[in-house]
């Protein structure tokens, strides 16, 4: 007995020293993004119900000098479309940013319509294969690039405006949706595999009442609803520049789907 008690002793100290030796750093990054996640989950309580697109997309300028004051939150209803849909994080999905946030507005302006998530992906690839042909590649594609898919392949009628918050605002209340570039490592999603993308875009589809936009992220199976602080966003707004892969983060344009 006394054998038998004496190495249980044994392993519990061993085991206390291994504890004890484990690297600070590791627990640290744990809890802080335990932490994070926790902070985000609490966050989601803000989130507006979705309400349908309108009837017409858009506004003429008389009526948009006509709405006085935009609603206080909106969150369209539409389709939740990763970039990766089946976790097969291959050297083309790795990329498909640009055409699952193009999907996602088709869905949304009924160009295209949603079935599943094999036909987003099937669509996505075909989208591939048509840049592979046009510009010969499909990886970072820049504003007018991503413009020009959604155009020719996908119908959208899109606009690349320069904004600043309150006019991403606007356009989403006259039932209009947005495709933000952006430099991915600013956005600080808690979900994204470190340290992030370099470069992504994302959907924006509403805004809550205490300055969050709310946006389908494809960068992540969490991307649904995905809130993001409305300022924290719009800073990591930029263009792509091929010459060094960089995002230059003060050109302030977006592509606006009518």
């Amino acid at each position: 007995m006394k054998k038998f008690s004496l190495a249980l002793l044994l392993l519990a100290v061993l085991s206390g020293i291994a504890i004890f030796a484990m690297p600070k750093l590791g627990i640290a990054d744990y809890v802080e993004t335990h932490l994070e996640l926790q902070e985000y989950e609490k966050s989601r309580e803000s989130i507006p119900e979705t309400t349908k697109k309108p009837a017409v997309l858009g506004a003429s300028q008389a009526v948009s000098e006509a709405i006085a004051e935009i609603p206080n939150s909106i969150n369209y209803d539409l389709p939740f479309i990763p970039q990766a849909p089946f976790a097969n994080w291959d050297e083309r999905h790795e990329d498909f940013c640009e055409e699952a946030s193009l999907v996602m507005a088709a869905y949304y302006t009924e160009t295209k319509q949603y079935t599943d998530l094999e036909a987003a992906d099937e669509l996505m690839n075909n989208l591939a294969d048509w840049e592979l042909t046009q510009f010969g590649s499909f990886k970072s594609t820049n504003n007018a690039e991503t413009t020009e898919i959604g155009s020719i392949q996908l119908g959208l009628n899109i606009d690349i405006e320069k904004v600043d918050i309150k006019q991403i605002k606007q356009f989403l209340a006259e039932g209009r949706v947005i495709i933000a570039p952006t430099a991915g490592r600013e956005l600080g999603n808690p979900f994204f595999q470190t340290p992030g993308p370099v470069y992504h875009m994302l959907l924006i589809k509403g805004y809550t009442e205490n300055g969050q936009f709310v946006t389908n992220d494809p960068g992540t199976k969490h991307g649904a609803d995905f809130l993001y602080d409305e300022q924290t966003l719009y800073d990591a707004i930029g263009e792509y520049q091929y010459i060094d892969g960089s995002v230059n983060t003060t050109i302030k344009e977006v592509l606006v789907v009518n």
